[in-house]
């Protein structure tokens, strides 16, 4: 994140909440294989930079009617 916002990013570990998965991991390697199908980003960085650049031209998120990225 330091990386990308030049911000310090303040992190506070906390236990799991009740009824959330212990882990989640992303993994493109079955709709690959099954649908053939490539995740459009995969660099970490990249992504975080996207969503900081969304994040910074739009703080209050979109107006209603606004052109989304992607259709959204």
């Amino acid at each position: 994140m330091r990386q990308v916002t030049g911000r310090r990013t303040d992190v506070q570990m906390a236990g799991r909440c009740e009824g959330v998965a212990s882990h989640l991991k992303a993994q493109a390697e079955r709709p690959r294989r099954v649908l053939g199908w490539e995740p459009g980003l995969a660099d970490l960085e990249e992504i975080v930079r996207r969503a900081w650049e969304r994040q910074r031209k739009h703080p209050t998120g979109y107006r209603s009617g606004e052109q989304r990225p992607h259709g959204g």
